[in-house]
């Protein structure tokens, strides 16, 4: 059982990944034939690259996050805790990037946008991580603190 809901995260993720790089992809002609091109920004420079590698830059890790994400809710994570540690995460990161938009254009919202899906997903498995090690505290809490069955005499 938890090794099929940690591999629905990893779809999920995967899927999540693909679909926002298919939503920033474009058609144009390169090279004399159609491709589909996302503009993204590395170091600074804004430049093209197809939709294959993007999906590798944005898929797999988000895929890789979902993963995680479906093994601690598998054992026993607080769906509660891991949507606002996806939301808590997912602001900040707006924040951080926040100029990228004016600075690079689309390049700049692509970017953006990417980083605030891979910043909620990893803001959720740190919010399923420390649910799941919160409750296995209480229960560790309560184990010490029931009184002893036997008396020691």
């Amino acid at each position: 059982m938890k090794a099929q809901i940690t591999a629905i995260g990893l779809v999920i993720g995967l899927t999540a990944g693909v679909g926002i790089t298919l939503l920033q992809s474009e058609t144009k002609i390169v090279d004399g034939r159609l491709q589909r091109v996302v503009a993204s920004v590395r170091r600074s420079h804004v430049s093209e690259m197809p939709i294959v590698t993007r999906c590798l830059w944005v898929a797999l890790p988000a895929g890789a996050v979902g993963a995680g994400i479906g093994y601690f809710a598998a054992g026993g994570a607080n769906l509660g805790a891991i949507f606002l540690g996806a939301v808590l995460f997912a602001a900040m990161s707006a924040g951080w990037r926040e100029n990228l938009p004016q600075k690079f254009g689309r390049a700049g919202e692509n970017a953006k946008l990417s980083d605030s899906l891979l910043n909620g997903l990893v803001g959720g498995l740190l919010g399923a991580a420390a649910s799941v090690h919160w409750r296995k505290q209480q229960d560790e809490l309560r184990r010490r603190l029931l009184p002893p069955d036997q008396p020691d005499c």
